[in-house]
């Protein structure tokens, strides 16, 4: 029987690629400053980049708290282990090859040469995201105990228990704000802090998945987007308080995140198997995407004049055609490259097995 999310995977899988968008756009948008800088640009592009911006992160760290307490209730054996390798490996494979090709091809940004790149997590770049999982892994399992051993009464309070989320995340977003603001090794504190409440968030929607389900209903969206619009003017109409200001804004998110959800599950809540490779490919595509996006531009996109949307569009389609290619034929086909870009543990036993049969069969 299959029970596979669709719609929850083909919208985790759509914000991990959104990504692509996103950074092309701190590239082309006006008034950026970014790794690197392109003369031609436009203020659409820096309004798509923000509006992908104030939901991403928020929608992402909320799927990854509701697939985190599934695979919980499943009491997998070495499930913390399993967790925590899917996000480091990749971490420090891409973090310790890549990122030094695309930090150095960063003109616009200064980068240590010694032990400070690694100590104050320059080496890290667009995989910080990783960095708070590995944290959120390893501290949310008592949370998940807990919450196991009470769905009944998370459920009957599943709205309260969301709005606290909330106000934990707002918290740590002004915790970071004013008293620590510094990434450390692999843990950037500005975010840990703030979407450790998405991932609680994420983790209460499984254990109360029919009212999830009830929030992210497509009929909905016009009020989630009203409601968003509606903040946003608040938070500007008080930009002098800046306090205010920033708690309103980074509340608006929330609304935003509920719309995008809405509309993806909507879209993808079906099996196929353009949604099913796009879902399992989207992993490969944020890993590579952002070296891509740094090296293509410095060596080929930089020094030619297509128009500033034509380059937005061109860099977009080629860095997302090349990362699926990539994890088809290369991802897909080699043992050793699909462990190292997605961390899968039972892979490396299965390989592991297959050796020591091979040796005691062959004394």
């Amino acid at each position: 029987m299959n029970n596979r999310l669709h719609g929850m995977d083909f919208s985790r899988a759509v914000l991990m690629c959104l990504g692509i968008f996103y950074h092309c756009g701190l590239i082309y948008g006006a008034n950026m400053d970014w790794r690197v800088i392109s003369t031609e640009n436009a203020l659409s592009l820096t309004v798509i980049s923000n509006a992908i911006h104030d939901f991403r992160m928020e929608a992402f760290y909320l799927i990854s708290g509701f697939f985190y307490y599934l695979i919980y209730t499943k009491k997998r054996e070495n499930f913390l282990t399993e967790r925590v390798f899917r996000a480091l490996i990749p971490m420090c494979v891409i973090g310790f090859s890549l990122n030094f090709a695309m930090n150095y091809y960063s003109y616009n940004r200064t980068f240590h040469t010694d032990w400070k790149y690694f100590a104050t997590g320059q080496w890290l770049g667009h995989l910080w995201f990783l960095g708070n999982l590995i944290i959120y892994f390893v501290v949310s399992t008592k949370v998940c105990k807990f919450v196991l051993g009470k769905n009944e009464k998370i459920n009957n309070n599943f709205y309260l228990l969301t709005f606290i989320c909330i106000c934990i995340a707002l918290s740590g977003k002004l915790f970071a704000y004013y008293v620590f603001d510094r990434t450390v090794g692999f843990v950037h504190f500005s975010t840990l802090f703030y979407y450790y409440g998405y991932f609680l968030i994420g983790i209460l929607c499984f254990s109360s998945k029919e009212k999830f389900y009830s929030l992210i209903r497509v009929k909905k969206i016009p009020l989630y987007l009203m409601f968003y619009i509606f903040l946003q003017w608040i938070g500007n109409y008080f930009a002098d308080y800046k306090t205010l200001s920033k708690i309103v804004m980074h509340l608006s998110h929330f609304p935003l995140a509920l719309t995008v959800l809405s509309l993806l599950q909507h879209i993808g809540n079906r099996d196929s198997k353009i949604i099913r490779l796009f879902s399992n490919s989207s992993y490969t595509v944020y890993l590579l995407h952002q070296p891509l996006i740094i090296v293509l531009y410095y060596f080929i996109f930089k020094d030619i004049n297509l128009g500033v949307y034509s380059e937005y569009f061109i860099l977009s389609l080629i860095v997302f055609s090349l990362s699926l290619a990539f994890h088809i034929y290369v991802v897909e086909k080699y043992n050793i490259i699909k462990i190292a870009f997605t961390g899968n543990t039972k892979l490396m036993r299965k390989i592991r097995s297959v050796e020591n049969n091979r040796v005691n069969n062959n004394p």
